[in-house]
C-alpha cells in the first residue's frame, strides 16, 4: 500500500472516531438535557411521600392544593363590569350573576392573594365600586395595611371616602384636599377616576361627577375597540384559511406529487458527518438555559430586571448556531433554512399558512381541555410573560415584551427547531417523521406544562410544513411571529390591570 493512500486511509479513520466520539458525548449530554425537561414537566404528577406514623419529627402540616402562579385575568372584566355601572345597566343584573362578577375581583382566591398589591389593590377598589359593602371596605383596608411605605395614609384615604357613606355621613372639601395627594402614590391608572367619582359624588359637585364618568366611559369604549378589531381581523383570517385549507386538500389529492415536499439538499462537504454537528447545536440550544438558571443569581420581584433577564437568555441560547461553524467545512445559515430567494411569495405563504392554521387551533384547545379534565391536579398552561403582564407593566416593559415575542423568540426558534433540529432529524427520517417529532420537541420545552402540549405541537408542525413546503425558514418566522404578536395581544387586553 502506498504512503500517501496509507495516510489518506489514516485520516478517514481518526475522522470516523472522532465523530462516533463526539456523536457519542452528544447523546450522553441530550439524554440529561432531555431528563431534565421531562422531571419538570412531569413535577405536578409526583405525590408526596405521607410522613411515617409515630414519628413526630416528620409530621407535616397537610399540604394546600397547588395553584397556578399566573396572572388573574381582571383588565377586561373590570372594565366591562365598570362600564355595566357607568351605563346604569349593573342593577338590572341578577344577583347571582353579579356575585360571579365580583366573585372575579374576590381576595378569597388563592390566586388572588399571591398578586402583586397593586393588582391587588385594584381588585378591591373595583369591588367596592360596585357593591360598596363592609366587606369590600375591609378588601381595600387589608390592601392598605399590607403597603408599608405609607399604610396609614393609605387607610386613612380609604377610611375617609368609602367609610363615610357606609356610616351615612359625607366626605368634606377639606378632608379631600389633605387626603388626595396620597391618592397619587397608589399606582391606579384608570382606576383612580373611580375614586374621583365617589369623592364628587359625596361633595355633591354633580357636574363634575357626570363628566368625569363620561370621560371614563370614553376610555372604556376606546380599549375595548382593539379587542373588538382583534377578535373580527381573527375569524376573518380563519375564515379565509379554512378555505384555503379545503381548496388544497382537493388539489393535493387530485394531484398529490404537485405538493409533494422534498427532501432538503445535502449540506455541502461530508453531509454524513455534518448531523452530528446539528445535534450537538441543538443541545447547546437546550442545555444553556439549564446552565444560566443553575449559576445566574435569582432576578426579584421586579418586572423590568425580569424583562431583561428573560431578553438575555433568549440572546444567550441563539449563541449555540456559533458552533455550526465549528465543522470542516463549517455549516452555513442557507444551509439549514436560510433562503431569501422568492422572500415575497414566502413572506405571503407565512401570512397564508398562520390562517390555515387558526382554524385547526380550536380542535387542539378541545383536547388541551380533555387533558385538563383527566388530569384536575395539574395546574393550568401559564406563561412567565403572564405573570409580567399581571403586574400593571409600563410601557417600557410591554414594548420589551413584544420585541421578545414577535422579533427574537421567532427568529431564534425558528432557526433551531425548524432549521438545526429539523436538519438532524433528516439524516436518518422521512420528512413527515421529522416534521412529527421536531414538533413534539417544541411543544415539551415551552413552559406552559403538559396541558398546552395539543396547541404547542399544532402551532409546530404547522411551522415545519410550511418550511419543507417552500424550503425556506421565513414562512414560518413570518407564521410564527403573528400567532406571538395576537396572543400578546390578547393577553394584554385581558391580564393588565
Amino acid at each position: 500500500m502506498s504512503e500517501p493512500f496509507q495516510n489518506f486511509t489514516d485520516f478517514q479513520e481518526s475522522q470516523d472516531t472522532n465523530r462516533s466520539f463526539r456523536g457519542l458525548l452528544v447523546l450522553l449530554l441530550a439524554s440529561a438535557v432531555i431528563l431534565v425537561y421531562l422531571v419538570n414537566l412531569l413535577l405536578p404528577f409526583v405525590k408526596p411521600v405521607p410522613p411515617a406514623p409515630g414519628n413526630p419529627i416528620q409530621q407535616r402540616q397537610k399540604a394546600e392544593p397547588k395553584t397556578a402562579q399566573t396572572a388573574i385575568p381582571i383588565g377586561l372584566p373590570a372594565r366591562i363590569s365598570v362600564l355595566l355601572k357607568l351605563n346604569d345597566r349593573w342593577k338590572e343584573l341578577p344577583d347571582p350573576i353579579q356575585n360571579d362578577i365580583l366573585r372575579t375581583f374576590s381576595m378569597d382566591d388563592l390566586n388572588l392573594v399571591e398578586q402583586p398589591i397593586v393588582t391587588r389593590r385594584r381588585c378591591a377598589l373595583v369591588q367596592m365600586w360596585l357593591k360598596p359593602t363592609k366587606k369590600h371596605f375591609q378588601n381595600l383596608i387589608q390592601v392598605a395595611r399590607e403597603n408599608q411605605s405609607i399604610s396609614e395614609k393609605e387607610e386613612k384615604l380609604w377610611t375617609s371616602i368609602y367609610q363615610t357613606p357606609l356610616e351615612a355621613t359625607s366626605l368634606t372639601a377639606d378632608q379631600w384636599e389633605q387626603i388626595e395627594p396620597t391618592l397619587k402614590q397608589l399606582e391606579l391608572d384608570w382606576y383612580e377616576t373611580l375614586v374621583h367619582i365617589s369623592v364628587q359624588q359625596q361633595l355633591g359637585h354633580n357636574t363634575e361627577m357626570v363628566t368625569l364618568k363620561r370621560a371614563l366611559q370614553q376610555d372604556i369604549i376606546s380599549t375595548l375597540v382593539p379587542l373588538f378589531l382583534l377578535v373580527t381581523g381573527l375569524l376573518v383570517t380563519a375564515f379565509i384559511g379554512f378555505v384555503s385549507g379545503i381548496v388544497f386538500l382537493v388539489i393535493y389529492l387530485r394531484n398529490p406529487i404537485r405538493f409533494h415536499i422534498p427532501r432538503p439538499t445535502t449540506i455541502t462537504g461530508n453531509p454524513n458527518g455534518h448531523h452530528i454537528q446539528l445535534w450537538e447545536t441543538f443541545t447547546l440550544y437546550l442545555a444553556i438555559p439549564l446552565v444560566c438558571s443553575l449559576f445566574w443569581l435569582p432576578v426579584g420581584p421586579n418586572i423590568e430586571v425580569q424583562l431583561y433577564y428573560s431578553i438575555a437568555i433568549q440572546l444567550t441560547t441563539a449563541t449555540s448556531l456559533l458552533w455550526l461553524y465549528t465543522g470542516n467545512p463549517p455549516i452555513a445559515l442557507r444551509d439549514i433554512g436560510w433562503n431569501f430567494k422568492r422572500i415575497g411569495a414566502n413572506i405571503g405563504w407565512g401570512f397564508l399558512g398562520y390562517a390555515m392554521t387558526l382554524p385547526l387551533l380550536p380542535l387542539a384547545g378541545i383536547l388541551a381541555l380533555f387533558l385538563q379534565a383527566l388530569l384536575p391536579e395539574i395546574p393550568p398552561p401559564s406563561h412567565p410573560i403572564q405573570e409580567l403582564l399581571g403586574n400593571a407593566p409600563s410601557g417600557l416593559v410591554i414594548t420589551g415584551l413584544f420585541l421578545m415575542a414577535t422579533i427574537l423568540a421567532p427568529l431564534i426558534e425558528e432557526t433551531l427547531f425548524r432549521g438545526v433540529l429539523t436538519g438532524a432529524l433528516l439524516s436518518r427520517l422521512s420528512p413527515l417523521g421529522a416534521i412529527v417529532i421536531s414538533s413534539v420537541v417544541f411543544a415539551l420545552v415551552h413552559p406552559q406544562g403538559i396541558i398546552a402540549l395539543p396547541p404547542l405541537f399544532t402551532l409546530g408542525a404547522s411551522f415545519a410544513v410550511l418550511r419543507h413546503f417552500r424550503g425556506s425558514l421565513i414562512p414560518g418566522i413570518i407564521a410564527h411571529a403573528i400567532n406571538n404578536m395576537v396572543a400578546l395581544s390578547f393577553m394584554l387586553l385581558f391580564l393588565v390591570p
